[in-house]
Protein backbone atom coordinates (compact mmCIF):
# COMPACT_ATOMS: atom_id res chain seq x y z
CA UNK A 1 0.00 0.00 0.00
CA UNK A 2 2.77 2.43 0.96
CA UNK A 3 4.43 1.95 -2.86
CA UNK A 4 1.48 2.68 -3.83
CA UNK A 5 0.73 5.57 -1.77
CA UNK A 6 4.47 7.15 -3.14
CA UNK A 7 3.46 6.82 -6.46
CA UNK A 8 0.22 8.74 -6.24
CA UNK A 9 2.06 11.66 -4.32
CA UNK A 10 4.95 11.76 -6.42
CA UNK A 11 3.07 12.09 -9.25
CA UNK A 12 1.30 15.16 -8.09
CA UNK A 13 4.52 16.75 -6.54
CA UNK A 14 6.20 16.13 -9.77
CA UNK A 15 3.43 18.18 -11.36
CA UNK A 16 3.51 21.01 -9.19
CA UNK A 17 7.31 21.66 -10.18
CA UNK A 18 5.68 23.14 -13.43
CA UNK A 19 5.29 26.11 -11.53
CA UNK A 20 8.28 27.01 -10.99
CA UNK A 21 9.69 25.59 -14.51
CA UNK A 22 7.51 27.78 -16.40
CA UNK A 23 7.66 30.85 -14.47
CA UNK A 24 11.52 30.85 -13.62
CA UNK A 25 12.80 28.73 -16.08
CA UNK A 26 10.53 29.81 -19.03
CA UNK A 27 9.53 33.33 -18.14
CA UNK A 28 5.54 32.64 -18.42
CA UNK A 29 3.82 35.05 -16.73
CA UNK A 30 2.87 33.30 -13.13
CA UNK A 31 -0.65 34.81 -13.73
CA UNK A 32 -1.04 32.15 -16.71
CA UNK A 33 0.81 29.77 -14.95
CA UNK A 34 -1.66 29.83 -12.27
CA UNK A 35 -4.60 29.69 -14.57
CA UNK A 36 -2.92 26.70 -16.51
CA UNK A 37 -2.72 24.75 -13.00
CA UNK A 38 -6.12 25.59 -11.20
CA UNK A 39 -8.41 25.08 -14.43
CA UNK A 40 -7.40 21.68 -14.40
CA UNK A 41 -8.93 21.18 -10.55
CA UNK A 42 -11.80 22.77 -11.18
CA UNK A 43 -12.67 20.26 -14.16
CA UNK A 44 -10.99 17.52 -11.52
CA UNK A 45 -13.39 18.59 -9.03
CA UNK A 46 -16.39 18.11 -11.59
CA UNK A 47 -15.39 14.68 -12.99
CA UNK A 48 -14.23 12.82 -9.83
CA UNK A 49 -17.89 11.73 -8.58
CA UNK A 50 -18.41 10.74 -12.22
CA UNK A 51 -15.18 8.74 -12.06
CA UNK A 52 -15.62 7.22 -8.57
CA UNK A 53 -19.10 5.99 -9.78
CA UNK A 54 -17.81 4.23 -12.94
CA UNK A 55 -14.74 2.76 -10.62
CA UNK A 56 -17.55 1.58 -8.24
CA UNK A 57 -19.54 0.20 -10.99
CA UNK A 58 -16.88 -1.89 -12.54
CA UNK A 59 -16.50 -5.89 -12.28
CA UNK A 60 -13.38 -7.19 -14.34
CA UNK A 61 -11.38 -10.69 -13.47
CA UNK A 62 -9.23 -7.87 -12.12
CA UNK A 63 -11.17 -6.48 -9.80
CA UNK A 64 -13.16 -2.87 -9.58
CA UNK A 65 -9.99 -1.22 -8.83
CA UNK A 66 -6.61 -2.16 -10.63
CA UNK A 67 -7.45 -1.14 -14.22
CA UNK A 68 -7.88 2.14 -13.33
CA UNK A 69 -5.00 2.27 -11.38
CA UNK A 70 -3.44 0.87 -14.12
CA UNK A 71 -4.54 3.46 -16.50
CA UNK A 72 -3.89 6.35 -14.46
CA UNK A 73 -0.41 5.40 -13.49
CA UNK A 74 0.41 5.07 -17.23
CA UNK A 75 -0.98 7.70 -18.71
CA UNK A 76 -0.88 9.87 -15.70
CA UNK A 77 3.22 9.24 -16.07
CA UNK A 78 3.08 10.07 -19.90
CA UNK A 79 1.00 13.30 -19.65
CA UNK A 80 3.28 14.80 -16.66
CA UNK A 81 6.45 13.58 -18.76
CA UNK A 82 5.10 15.68 -21.62
CA UNK A 83 4.57 18.76 -19.64
CA UNK A 84 8.93 19.01 -19.30
CA UNK A 85 9.01 18.48 -23.53
CA UNK A 86 7.75 22.27 -23.94
CA UNK A 87 10.23 24.20 -25.91
CA UNK A 88 11.51 27.62 -24.37
CA UNK A 89 11.60 29.24 -27.31
CA UNK A 90 8.04 29.03 -28.24
CA UNK A 91 5.73 32.07 -27.99
CA UNK A 92 3.30 33.02 -24.31
CA UNK A 93 0.12 31.60 -26.28
CA UNK A 94 2.14 28.59 -27.92
CA UNK A 95 2.86 27.68 -24.08
CA UNK A 96 0.04 29.17 -22.21
CA UNK A 97 -1.75 26.61 -24.37
CA UNK A 98 0.50 23.71 -24.29
CA UNK A 99 0.80 23.76 -20.38
CA UNK A 100 -2.97 24.53 -20.42
CA UNK A 101 -3.76 21.27 -22.78
CA UNK A 102 -1.01 18.80 -20.48
CA UNK A 103 -2.11 20.09 -16.92
CA UNK A 104 -5.86 19.34 -18.43
CA UNK A 105 -5.06 15.87 -19.08
CA UNK A 106 -2.61 15.27 -16.82
CA UNK A 107 -5.79 15.71 -13.82
CA UNK A 108 -8.11 14.11 -15.74
CA UNK A 109 -6.10 10.58 -15.20
CA UNK A 110 -4.74 11.53 -11.58
CA UNK A 111 -7.95 11.80 -10.75
CA UNK A 112 -8.67 8.26 -12.49
CA UNK A 113 -5.66 7.02 -10.35
CA UNK A 114 -6.27 8.76 -7.26
CA UNK A 115 -9.60 7.46 -6.95
CA UNK A 116 -9.15 4.51 -7.39
CA UNK A 117 -6.26 4.59 -5.23
CA UNK A 118 -8.46 6.20 -2.13
CA UNK A 119 -10.91 3.25 -2.84
CA UNK A 120 -8.00 0.26 -2.47
CA UNK A 121 -7.43 2.21 0.78
CA UNK A 122 -11.05 1.58 2.59
CA UNK A 123 -11.95 -1.63 1.26
CA UNK A 124 -8.76 -3.61 2.13
CA UNK A 125 -10.40 -4.44 5.53
CA UNK A 126 -13.81 -3.71 7.45
CA UNK A 127 -11.51 -3.13 10.82
CA UNK A 128 -11.84 0.19 11.58
CA UNK A 129 -8.33 0.20 13.45
CA UNK A 130 -6.77 -1.63 10.70
CA UNK A 131 -7.78 1.29 7.97
CA UNK A 132 -6.60 4.18 10.14
CA UNK A 133 -3.00 1.89 10.23
CA UNK A 134 -3.38 2.06 6.59
CA UNK A 135 -3.91 6.15 5.97
CA UNK A 136 -1.27 6.52 8.60
CA UNK A 137 1.10 5.03 6.42
CA UNK A 138 -0.08 6.99 3.28
CA UNK A 139 0.07 9.68 5.22
CA UNK A 140 3.42 9.21 6.08
CA UNK A 141 4.79 8.42 2.52
CA UNK A 142 2.69 11.93 1.45
CA UNK A 143 5.27 13.90 3.97
CA UNK A 144 7.97 12.30 2.95
CA UNK A 145 7.48 12.56 -0.44
CA UNK A 146 5.92 16.09 -0.22
CA UNK A 147 9.16 17.23 2.34
CA UNK A 148 11.85 16.04 -0.50
CA UNK A 149 9.48 17.34 -3.85
CA UNK A 150 9.99 20.91 -2.30
CA UNK A 151 13.76 20.66 -2.97
CA UNK A 152 13.66 19.18 -6.56
CA UNK A 153 14.13 22.34 -7.95
CA UNK A 154 16.76 24.04 -6.09
CA UNK A 155 18.34 20.47 -5.90
CA UNK A 156 18.03 20.47 -10.01
CA UNK A 157 19.98 23.78 -10.00
CA UNK A 158 22.54 23.01 -8.39
CA UNK A 159 26.01 22.45 -9.98
CA UNK A 160 25.89 18.50 -10.21
CA UNK A 161 23.63 19.77 -13.51
CA UNK A 162 26.06 21.49 -15.52
CA UNK A 163 24.06 22.80 -18.14
CA UNK A 164 20.76 22.52 -15.96
CA UNK A 165 17.63 19.97 -16.37
CA UNK A 166 15.92 20.94 -19.23
CA UNK A 167 19.41 20.89 -21.40
CA UNK A 168 20.20 17.40 -20.04
CA UNK A 169 17.17 16.32 -20.59
CA UNK A 170 16.58 17.40 -23.66
CA UNK A 171 20.11 16.26 -24.79
CA UNK A 172 19.11 12.83 -23.28
CA UNK A 173 15.51 12.45 -25.45
CA UNK A 174 17.60 13.38 -28.23
CA UNK A 175 20.20 10.62 -28.24
CA UNK A 176 17.36 8.13 -28.51
CA UNK A 177 18.83 4.58 -27.30
CA UNK A 178 22.26 4.93 -27.66
CA UNK A 179 24.18 4.15 -24.59
CA UNK A 180 27.52 5.93 -25.60
CA UNK A 181 25.30 9.25 -26.22
CA UNK A 182 23.53 8.53 -22.73
CA UNK A 183 26.80 7.83 -20.90
CA UNK A 184 28.79 11.15 -22.21
CA UNK A 185 25.79 13.56 -21.83
CA UNK A 186 25.04 12.18 -18.23
CA UNK A 187 28.79 12.23 -17.91
CA UNK A 188 28.86 16.00 -18.83
CA UNK A 189 25.87 16.67 -16.59
CA UNK A 190 27.35 15.97 -13.44
CA UNK A 191 30.79 17.52 -13.73
CA UNK A 192 31.85 20.05 -11.26
CA UNK A 193 31.72 23.45 -12.33
CA UNK A 194 35.52 23.53 -11.65
CA UNK A 195 36.26 20.65 -14.19
CA UNK A 196 33.82 22.87 -16.80
CA UNK A 197 36.14 26.03 -16.09
CA UNK A 198 38.85 24.23 -17.04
Amino acid sequence: MGNWSARRHLLIQTYGQAYNIFTLGFGLSPVLVSWCMMLPRILDGITDPFIGHLSDNTHTRWGRRKPYLLLGAVFGALFLSAIWWADPAWNVKTQFAYLLVLCTLFYITYGIYAMAWSAVGYELTDDYNERSKVQAVGSFFLALVSLSAGWMYWLALRKGFQDGVIATVRALFGAGSAYPKISAILSHAFQGRHKRIQ
